[in-house]
């Protein structure tokens, strides 16, 4: 999965802060049926965008279950977080039969 922040070009900021982004495999009654947790470091003096890829390797036993893949942004340090985070591509390995669609939706 690929991640777009928008840096937010604060120069009392620190180069340091870190969002924590939440990847939720899910079931089709959208039970988390795996859950991981990444921090996405960044420099809040800095502007422009950063793209990070980030993974999750789930097992063949749960891999048959999930139907869809839910991503939270779930917290921040630092006194100024992005002005946007996008997710921008997701990759599937393994495409399970499970999964009809491919569709980006947003709860925003």
């Amino acid at each position: 999965m690929k991640i777009n922040l928008t840096l937010p070009a604060e120069a009392g900021g620190i180069d340091d802060a870190y969002i924590t982004v939440g990847l939720h495999a899910q079931n089709p009654s959208g039970t988390d049926i795996f859950t991981i947790n990444k921090r996405i470091y960044y420099d809040e003096t800095a502007s422009g965008t950063q793209d990070t890829e980030l993974y999750m390797l789930i097992g063949s036993v749960l891999a048959a279950q999930f139907t869809r893949i839910k991503v939270d942004w779930t917290a921040h340090s630092g006194a100024f977080p992005p002005t946007a985070v996008k997710v921008t591509m997701i990759r599937f390995w393994t495409f399970q039969a499970t999964i009809t669609s491919t569709t980006l939706q947003s709860s925003t």
